[in-house]
Order: structure tokens, then sequence, then C-alpha cells
């Protein structure tokens, strides 16, 4: 189970068909999992197989978004 985070103005886009997850606004999106979490600041394209596996680092510092 992961818990995400939307900041306000802050949009977040999971295209199922490509395969991509999207942040656009002024925020970010966070992703907390066994208590670690991953920041994805507006902007942010990344991987579906990637996202569905944040955050990964151990020590629970955020990491740069996963090639799309």
């Amino acid at each position: 189970m992961a818990i995400l985070g939307v900041d306000e103005h802050t949009a977040v886009t999971i295209d199922l068909g490509d395969g991509r997850v999207t942040v656009a606004g002024r925020g970010a999106l966070t992703v907390r999992r066994h208590g670690a979490e991953t920041r994805l600041p507006a902007g942010s394209v990344t991987g579906l197989p990637g996202f569905r596996t944040a955050p990964s680092t151990p020590s629970g510092l955020p990491r740069p978004p996963w090639p799309a």
C-alpha cells in the first residue's frame, strides 16, 4: 500500500495507456510507502513501473524521477 499526497494547485495524471505519470502545476506529488517517501516536483514525468515501486531507496531520501 502507498499513500499519495498531492499539493494544492497541483495535478497528477496517470496514463495507463502510455504507462506514464505526469505532475503539473505549482507543487509536487509525494509517494509514501513503508516509512519512506519520494517527492516528484511539478514538471516530472515518470514511467508507471517505477512509480508502482516508489520509493525504493532504503534511506527514504528523495531521488530524481524515474525514466519514462
